[in-house]
């Protein structure tokens, strides 16, 4: 059976309509204000990657939290191991250290450990270079690290980020760890605000992943003893 024009016209419409309405399927998150942070002799990103290569449109979370004093990744991840008892997905993070002379940007990785919950899991990951801590002469020992909440993860159309929220969250978590005193909100200036925004790209669920931006580009202290 031959289709009249005007019905195909009509189909055609219809698909395109159909295919406008589809989120696009970006390549990568994309941050706004990604920076490189300097405190004395080391230098880091202000976000997290989603593979090794240091650019805006590949970014994943923004750094939210230092830990310092006496930090390591495998110290605090042992300190919040009831609280956050399982492990995601891997990244990747860029940082510096005086010390490290012939390559001084060095990838790190880590899966982060986060909290048992199909509806609204915290995730955190901690980076360091390969002996678990990075140092410095103001910070001591430290880490640097990113929070975002992990939303009905195992849906067709699951939501992540809110790294304010979940930033909030683990302190109060290193409150009971560690002590209030120990935890400084929002004092040091990283220059890596994401205004309140969600990009969205398919998933091979046939659903949408939501990434849900915000950061007040104010990173927390959290001292380890």
């Amino acid at each position: 059976m031959k289709l009249r024009p005007r019905l195909v016209l009509a189909i055609l419409a219809i698909c395109l309509a159909a295919l406008v309405s589809l989120p696009s399927a970006a390549a990568a998150w994309t941050a706004s204000s990604l920076t490189v942070a300097a405190q004395q002799e080391d230098r880091f990103w202000t976000c997290d990657f989603e593979s090794s290569r240091a650019a805006p449109a590949n970014c994943d979370w923004p750094v939210t939290i230092v830990f310092w004093g006496h930090a390591s990744v495998a110290k605090v991840k042992a300190a919040l191991s009831s609280s956050l008892p399982i492990f995601g997905n891997e990244m990747y993070a860029y940082v510096s250290e005086l010390r490290r002379r012939k390559h001084p940007f060095v990838w790190v990785t880590d899966t982060g450990v986060k909290s048992f919950s199909f509806t609204r899991a915290l995730h955190v990951r901690l980076y360091a270079d390969g002996d678990g801590c990075l140092t410095n002469s103001d910070w001591g020992d430290y880490v640097i690290a990113t929070t975002h909440y992990d939303l009905n993860e195992l849906s067709s159309n699951p939501t992540f980020g809110r790294s304010e929220e979940a930033a909030a969250a683990l302190e109060a978590l290193c409150a009971q760890v560690y002590g209030s005193d120990a935890v400084g909100p929002d004092v040091l200036p990283l220059f890596n605000a994401e205004p309140d925004r969600v990009e969205q790209r398919a998933n091979s669920k046939g659903g949408v992943d939501s990434h849900y931006w915000q950061c007040d580009g104010l990173a927390s202290m959290v001292y380890v003893p």
